[in-house]
């Protein structure tokens, strides 16, 4: 109680900058407006929810993700079901994909103890989900105070976050008792405990990510001028410098490979004019996605969401966010399509996927020097695309299982059997 009583008290001290700082944020930043007063807590009064499941996702990645965990849970509760996100981007999406799943999409309110009442008085939550530890002291404060679960799920702590974790657990100990945990790994398991979660409320359930909804995308390659000769590479999630890389790295393929083509998808969308000016600087062919053109040479993804569908019509897959050090992106949307996957050194934030890719030599692990002679061997080589692709495909279906143990641990613990849901 002492505690998050400083907490609040320093959370008021600073709130002036806080707002000050999101006012500016949603004015300069597009994918950052709208929601602001709903993350504030200012809600319509015209209607409020009882008993809602609260499912939590923080942006666009953590949304897909949570699909088949939505998708079953949806046709498991006779409940409304709450989706909230942090970004606009992660709203839009949800809106788009989830709309027939939930009864609402919505911001997730600020930690500040008046926008989390707000949000608990609007939606009386049942109980809680939150996917990969987005830990938000009030949130749990209060919910352990109204006697609402938490359910942590896919959670992780990174090799980045888990020093930042440790010098703060004398904080952290207190609220980490109250949720119960899924963690992707034993590893995982062990940081939480040590941060102070309680040991019989932790388990390993394995990523949920590997449980895909397998679904069928429809999607014609001629509709973008591509023929059967036609080699793809599409370079997913990329960031700042590693973009350059990729677009120099096509270039050389391409004075070689004349049916090579290359489709990028920043991760950001504030960064889709940053690459247009790239491929133009570097005189490439190029169209953008929403121009519905022809693919002479570059095709710039920019648009939110379509990233999975393209890593279906492509040959070879780079996943980004990995030559430059973010800590890596998912890669097993590519692998659901038995694609040849490659990515950089910085693959801290999937540690144990990306290992487990390469011990079974079902990825290719490159950085700036290697990266052209490994696709150029690809390119190549269509058995060996075909053989990698098959590996990575075996991976996905041999871990699967995680969304039913999540969901088993979830229902136990809400003493709730599945025959009466």
């Amino acid at each position: 109680m002492i505690l998050i009583f400083f907490y609040n008290l320093l959370l008021m001290l600073v709130s002036p900058f806080l707002l000050l700082y999101f006012l500016i944020q949603s004015i300069c930043i597009n994918k950052r407006r709208g929601g602001v007063l709903r993350k504030l807590g200012f809600y319509p009064l015209n209607h409020t929810f009882e008993n809602t499941i609260v499912i939590h996702c923080v942006s666009v990645g953590e949304t897909l993700s949570v699909i088949p965990f939505i998708t079953k849970i949806s046709q498991m509760f006779d409940r409304n079901i709450i989706l909230t996100t942090t970004t606009k981007t992660g709203w839009s999406i949800a809106n788009e994909r989830l709309l027939d799943k939930v009864k609402k999409v919505e911001f997730f309110p600020l930690d500040f103890p008046f926008s989390v009442l707000s949000f608990f008085r609007k939606y009386s939550p049942k109980c809680i989900v939150i996917t990969e530890t987005e830990l938000w002291p009030n949130v749990i404060f209060f919910a352990k105070l109204k006697g609402i679960p938490v359910f942590v799920i896919n959670g992780r702590i990174s090799d980045r976050s888990f020093p930042r974790y440790k010098k703060f657990k004398w904080f952290f100990r207190n609220f980490l008792e109250h949720p119960f945990f899924m963690m992707q790994t034993d590893s995982d398991r062990k940081r939480i405990i040590e941060m102070g979660a309680i040991k019989e409320k932790v388990i390993v359930t394995g990523n949920i990510k590997y449980d895909f909804v397998d679904e069928k995308l429809e999607i014609d390659r001629k509709a973008f001028g591509l023929s059967d000769d036609d080699l793809v590479w599409i370079a997913g999630s990329t960031h700042d410098k590693e973009e350059e890389i990729i677009i120099k790295t096509y270039k050389k393929l391409a004075e070689s490979f004349k049916n090579v083509k290359l489709i990028i998808a920043p991760r950001h969308p504030e960064r889709f004019e940053i690459v247009e000016n790239l491929v133009k600087n570097l005189g490439l062919k190029y169209v953008l996605r929403t121009e519905n053109k022809s693919i002479e040479e570059v095709m710039i993804l920019n648009t939110i969401g379509e990233l999975k569908t393209f890593y279906s019509l492509c040959d070879i897959a780079f996943v980004g966010g990995s030559l430059v050090n973010i800590g890596g992106h998912n890669i097993i949307e590519p692998a659901i399509f038995e694609k040849p996957i490659l990515f950089g050194p910085y693959m801290q934030n999937f540690r144990d996927i990306s290992e487990t890719f390469l011990k079974n030599c079902a990825a290719f692990q490159v950085d700036e020097n290697t990266i052209f002679p490994i696709m150029y061997n690809l390119i190549e080589n269509v058995d060996l695309r075909k053989k990698i692709g098959k590996k990575a495909k075996e991976i996905i279906l041999s871990n699967s299982g995680s969304l039913e143990k999540t969901l088993t641990f979830i229902l136990d613990k809400l003493n709730v059997g599945k025959k009466s849901i």
